[in-house]
């Protein structure tokens, strides 16, 4: 019997991992961290656009470990704000402390601010999550997803990560951090994008036979 492939998911985001793992449960992979691999280079993130940044991390990633592997970049768009924070979302208010959740709220509070300024809430504003999966050199595949909504003037919600609080969905009446984890990632930019990559998946089994 052959060994199970391994699939690495190139991010030290503890909520981008528990949203990954859950969705691709069942795939006959095994799914490592960036903490699995010691001594692993975190890359530049130098592109301007998500679809470069997330071919920088896998090919960073696949360039030092040699495994399969997936990567997304992801962000919030405002369009009121002429697209901001977009692929500058993680660092939008430039917190440069090392506690994420301290970094997370720096960028909700300055998120409001810019609104304020600029218009009204709620705003409307759209997650895009675009993800790569490397297999090899010169081998990638892009998926991407998109999930639209609003921007609230108060934060709701314990559950999620980043802007979850204030990213409303007016059809559940509830923020991403108030859903439970399934509902989100179905409706998650980056649940759609993991569900466009397992149809892929199941039109070609062999990629991880």
């Amino acid at each position: 019997m052959s060994e199970r492939k391994q699939l690495l998911i190139c991010t030290h985001n503890r909520g981008k991992l528990k949203e990954i793992k859950a969705i691709l449960a069942g795939l006959p992979v095994d799914l490592l961290t960036l903490d699995d691999i010691p001594d692993l280079p975190d890359p530049v993130e130098d592109g301007d656009t998500f679809l470069a940044n997330a071919q920088i991390k896998v090919r960073s990633a696949y360039a030092h470990a040699g495994l399969p592997c997936l990567g997304d970049d992801s962000g919030l768009v405002v369009p009121l704000l002429d697209g901001a924070p977009g692929i500058y979302s993680a660092r939008y208010g430039g917190s440069q402390s090392e506690v994420r959740e301290e970094r997370d709220q720096v960028n909700r509070d300055k998120l409001r601010a810019e609104i304020a300024k600029k218009g009204s809430f709620p705003c409307d504003a759209y997650f895009q999550c675009t993800m790569v999966l490397c297999l090899g050199e010169g081998e990638e595949h892009a998926f991407e997803g998109q999930a639209h909504g609003q921007i609230i003037d108060e934060e709701r919600g314990d559950g999620g990560f980043g802007y979850d609080p204030l990213f409303f969905i007016p059809e559940h009446e509830q923020t991403y951090a108030e859903l439970s984890s399934e509902t989100k990632n179905q409706l998650s930019h980056r649940g759609r994008a993991l569900q466009a990559l397992k149809a892929w998946l199941s039109e070609h089994p062999e990629v991880f036979s």
